[in-house]
């Protein structure tokens, strides 16, 4: 399902010269944007020092895994707070950043984006 080149049954659907999604457009600018955003965490010393493209694969990893479970109704609205919450948490704090530092960061983005949608 990555970018629409697999389907659930596994069947890749690469170009001849796309070996992996990572080889196609599509596939750079989706990781570029979520690399950039992972050296800017590392900048500020929120995660620990180290390289930027595994730890943007792992998030992506996470978070799509999530979404496709969503998306096939393994996991409802309530599984944002059951699943998502705690799994962001504990990805964040493995790659480096402190509990209470991530809940709070986690905290503040849902009261934002709540502002956001308010009438």
């Amino acid at each position: 399902m990555l970018f629409g080149l697999t389907d659930l049954g596994g069947v890749h659907k690469f170009s001849a010269d796309a070996a992996t999604p990572w080889d196609l457009a599509e596939g750079v600018d989706a990781l570029s944007v979520l690399v950039r955003a992972v050296e800017r965490v590392i900048e500020a010393g929120r995660i620990r020092p180290q390289q930027p493209t595994p730890a943007a694969t792992q998030i992506l990893s996470a978070t799509h895994g999530f979404v496709l479970l969503a998306m096939t109704g393994f996991i409802d609205l309530q599984g944002i707070q059951d699943v998502m919450f705690p799994m962001t948490i504990s990805l964040i704090v493995g790659l480096g950043d402190t509990r209470r530092r991530a809940e709070r960061s986690l905290a503040a983005a849902m009261r934002a984006r709540a502002s956001q949608s308010a009438p």
